[in-house]
């Protein structure tokens, strides 16, 4: 988990020493940590308890999620729900196509233009600026209903998408299907927490047919394994957008249960929320650092280096 910014190197204003030179983390005793009725110690309590403050940083930085909380705007979405039906059938037959295909009708024609530009510039501006893949064709919208807020609206499957200009004007668009196609992770973990297991890469490989990508049975397994979830539906669209999925995977590392016993197993982020006796371990660590350092300075010093010690060797 990234902390605010502080120099390179050093850690609480004294030189970090190297990772070598840090202890290893104790191997985790797996029997005690599944045991129920085995406490959690002061050190487990104390990075559960900095991670939940990490999580919810992560969830204010990154604002509203759209692959939970998904709505159309102008900006940032391009709706294919309605496409023309020969256009539809040969983008999901995995063939490039224009976007003149999809929508005909002169008016929404130049409407799904802007919309396919500014989903392309923000696409490219992830790539760019953060390395971010965040080209998505989204297939479903899973609602349920929650004891609180406003209702959930995930997509439901995702397929990798490109938005290429087409011509010296860009007065048209092309659009292809990639390679990638994933259950969104999102849904995934929402409704794990309801206790609805989805096996995300089975269920994404229903959509495998052999005359192209066909979404349907997905979107019927999911509806069908979320039927006990009250409220549960999932409505037929067709979204382009720039999702970003690397998200749910940040979270996780500080929330899944896996990734937070590594966290407290590890001395300097153990530290950081606030165990003594880990700080004490990195202090020592760093302190021997700094006195290693330190002694090669001096002989560096007191035994400087011939400046001819390059033709010597030679």
């Amino acid at each position: 988990m990234r902390r605010p910014h502080r120099r390179a190197g050093y850690f609480g204003g004294v030189p970090a020493a190297s990772t070598s030179r840090l202890p290893s983390p104790e191997p985790v005793d797996q029997a005690a940590a599944d045991d129920p009725t085995v406490e959690p110690g002061p050190r487990e309590q104390l990075v559960a308890t900095a991670a939940s403050g990490w999580a919810d940083e992560l969830r204010t930085l990154a604002g509203r999620d759209p692959l939970l909380s998904y709505r159309d705007t102008p900006t940032a979405t391009l709706d294919l729900t309605h496409s023309h039906p020969s256009g539809l059938a040969m983008l999901l037959a995995g063939r490039p196509c224009r976007l003149s295909a999809l929508v005909r009708e002169p008016g929404a024609l130049a409407d799904a233009r802007r919309r396919a530009r500014a989903v392309q510039a923000r696409q490219s501006a992830l790539a760019a600026e953060r390395g971010l893949r965040s080209g998505w064709l989204a297939v479903g919208l899973a609602t349920w209903q929650v004891d609180d807020g406003p209702a959930p609206a995930a997509p439901v499957l995702l397929r990798s998408c490109r938005l290429r200009p087409r011509g010296a004007a860009a007065d048209d668009v092309d659009l292809d299907l990639g390679g990638q196609l994933l259950l969104n992770p999102v849904l995934v973990s929402a409704m794990a927490a309801v206790g609805v297991h989805l096996d995300a890469d089975v269920i994404a490989e229903l959509a495998l047919a052999e005359d192209g990508f066909d979404p349907r049975p997905v979107l019927d397994r999911v509806a069908q394994a979320c039927r006990g979830v009250p409220g549960f539906a999932v409505e037929d669209r067709y979204v382009v957008s720039a999702f970003v999925t690397a998200f749910p995977a940040l979270l996780g590392g500080v929330t899944d249960p896996a990734s937070l016993d590594a966290l407290t197993r590890h001395d300097v982020v153990a530290a950081l929320a606030g165990d003594v006796d880990a700080a004490a371990v990195v202090a020592d660590a760093a302190d021997e650092e700094v006195s290693q350092a330190a002694a090669r300075q001096v002989e560096a010093t007191l035994d400087p280096p011939s400046p001819h010690a390059r033709w010597q060797l030679a």
